[in-house]
């Protein structure tokens, strides 16, 4: 996915994590199988994290920042990853990939929305300032013919 922000910047997001490793360890009852399967989904979201830090997706959108977003379905799906492997998000951040989930990417969009109405505030501000400058303009030429007509 793509979020456009305003100056014609883009926020690349990619949402494709597996979730067979954890679905395994939440149907499973033996406590070895359920840490393997949970170590699996860790691992499996460190694979994901290095398949798009190697996408570069930041080269290919001339307009992207230098990162890309790893949505993550749930905030468990990903507090299950970090119990298993801590370091796991400075080791995305290293690799210019965020990872995401739906609190955090609901506050990334209401950021990203504020972005927006701020630079629709910025424009229209300029708009009624140049709307203003013609009355003045007018009003300067017509005191201008009346204090001719005046002498």
């Amino acid at each position: 996915m793509i979020i456009n922000m305003p100056d014609r910047r883009q926020v690349i997001v990619d949402v494709k994590t597996p979730l067979d490793a954890y679905l395994d360890a939440t149907q499973t009852e033996d406590e070895a199988s359920r840490v393997t399967a949970l170590e699996r989904r860790a691992a499996n979201v460190a694979q994901r994290v290095r398949e798009l830090a190697s996408k570069t997706y930041w080269a290919q959108f001339k307009n992207s920042p230098e990162f890309v977003i790893l949505f993550i379905t749930g905030d468990q799906f990903l507090s299950a990853a970090l119990a298993q492997r801590p370091d796991l998000l400075d080791d995305a951040l290293r690799q210019q990939v965020i990872l995401a989930t739906p609190t955090s990417y609901v506050a990334l969009l209401k950021a990203i929305a504020y972005g927006w109405q701020q630079t629709a505030l910025t424009e229209n501000a300029a708009e009624i300032r140049g709307l203003a400058v013609q009355p003045y303009e007018r009003l300067n030429v017509f005191a201008g013919h009346l204090s001719t007509m005046g002498k």
